[in-house]
């Protein structure tokens, strides 16, 4: 099986999940970066496939530390989702989550908060305010106050 083969973005791309969740960033890392050269030449730079593993690689750059790199694939997984999926899908939000949570991790909190607010924009908009994506939000503190709010 060679790397034209049908097969082989998505076990790549398998294969660097189960890493990832096993914390083996590093070899995650070289995986996704196949996997993204894999779907751009069978389906172009710009499709949406793309953006699912650009997403995954700057996750796991960002876990090694490599902030800046990490940036650079989240904001052209952003760009892709937006232009392949509109600016309304759940999708988008995730991006956008995640660039959260980097800027959080380099200490940047007006910029994630910031970046949390649009996701749960995104979000509310797309699936609704009870939605469990919108609800269970883990970073609810970075959800901007009602303005019913007494506080």
């Amino acid at each position: 099986m060679g790397p034209e083969h049908p097969i082989g973005g998505p076990t790549l791309h398998n294969l660097a999940e189960l890493y990832q969740e096993q914390g083996k960033y590093t070899e995650a890392e070289l995986l996704y970066q196949r996997t993204c050269l894999y779907i751009e030449q069978q389906l172009g730079l710009e499709h949406s496939h793309v953006a699912y593993p650009l997403n995954n690689l700057a996750d796991s750059l960002s876990k090694l530390g490599k902030y800046t790199e990490a940036e650079s694939f989240y904001l052209r997984a952003l760009h892709i989702r937006e232009q392949a999926l509109g600016s309304e899908n759940p999708e988008l939000a995730q991006t956008m989550h995640d660039l959260a949570q980097l800027r959080e991790a380099q200490g940047s909190s007006e910029e994630a908060s910031t970046w949390y607010t649009a996701a749960l924009a995104v979000r509310e908009k797309a699936l609704g305010a009870h939605h469990p994506k919108t609800n269970g939000d883990t970073h609810a503190s970075h959800r901007p106050p009602s303005r019913n709010s007494t506080k």
